[in-house]
C-alpha cells in the first residue's frame, strides 16, 4: 500500500515560499525584460553578416564565471541572442567546441555589452574578477 508523504511546514511562514536571505546568484526578471528588448548580439558585434532568426533571448554567459559549471548565475551576466543563435550557441556550447568556441567563431566578447548595458553587470564583471559572489 502506497502512502502519501506529509508536507513538511515550517510554523511561521507559509509552504512554498523563501526566506529573505536567500543566497545565490541574483536574480532581476526586469533586467532580462530589458535585455531581451536589445538586438542579437551575433548580428549587432559580429564581423560576419548572420541573419537572425526568432524572437530575442536573455543568454546567461557561463563562460565569464569560474564556478558556473552546473550552476546557475547572476541575471547581470546575461546577453542577447536571437532564438535561432541561442540554439546554435547551446548545440556548440554542449558539444566537443564549448562556449568559448561560439564566442570566438563570431568575434565577440560578450563581457563588452555586460559592462556597457548595466551598472550591475559592470559589478558583477568585477565580483568575478575578486571572487566575491556568486556563492
Amino acid at each position: 500500500m502506497l502512502r502519501k508523504r506529509a508536507r513538511r511546514v515550517d510554523k511561521g511562514k507559509a509552504a512554498g515560499t523563501r526566506s529573505k536571505t536567500r543566497k545565490g546568484p541574483a536574480r532581476d526578471p526586469e533586467h532580462l525584460a530589458k535585455v531581451r528588448e536589445h538586438l542579437c548580439l551575433v548580428a549587432s558585434y559580429s564581423d560576419l553578416w548572420v541573419a537572425c532568426m526568432g524572437p530575442i533571448e536573455a543568454h546567461h554567459v557561463r563562460s565569464i564565471s569560474p564556478r558556473s559549471m552546473g550552476r546557475r548565475i547572476s541575471d547581470y551576466l546575461t546577453a542577447p541572442l536571437c532564438r535561432g543563435h541561442h540554439t546554435q550557441f547551446y548545440c556548440s556550447a554542449h558539444g566537443k567546441e564549448g562556449e568559448e568556441a561560439f564566442w570566438v567563431y563570431y568575434k565577440i566578447d560578450p563581457r563588452v555589452f555586460i559592462r556597457t548595458f548595466s551598472e550591475e553587470g559592470r559589478q558583477a564583471i568585477a565580483e568575478l574578477k575578486t571572487g566575491v559572489g556568486n556563492e
